[in-house]
């Protein structure tokens, strides 16, 4: 697992704009967010992919200021980690983790 980093807004090295598309903020308990991150996610053995709505709670009243943060691994498209690296991200930590076939989330 490849763990990124961004300390000051001022490395952001933004990508060219795509005519017509905003993004805008959303609150992090919007009620997409877990089928958002299992459809993104599954595929890539995120853990949050699987997690139960109950999980969910119980995970938003044990970060209450936390927002999701970026990582990447193996797992995820090739092209992750070197987009982050592009927008000014930096690697920080990395780590070898076993992938459990039988692992599911």
């Amino acid at each position: 697992m490849t763990y990124v980093e961004m300390t000051d807004m001022s490395e952001l090295i933004p990508a060219a704009p795509v005519p017509g598309l905003t993004l805008e903020p959303v609150d992090r308990r919007a009620p997409f967010i877990p089928g958002l991150l299992a459809r993104i996610g599954d595929p890539h053995g995120w853990k949050s992919a699987s997690r139960t709505e109950q999980e969910w709670a119980a995970w938003f009243a044990e970060y209450p200021d936390r927002t999701f943060w970026l990582h990447t691994s193996s797992q995820d498209h090739p092209r992750a980690l070197p987009n982050y690296h592009r927008r000014g991200f930096r690697t920080f930590k990395t780590e070898q983790v076993e992938h459990d076939p039988e692992d599911t989330h």
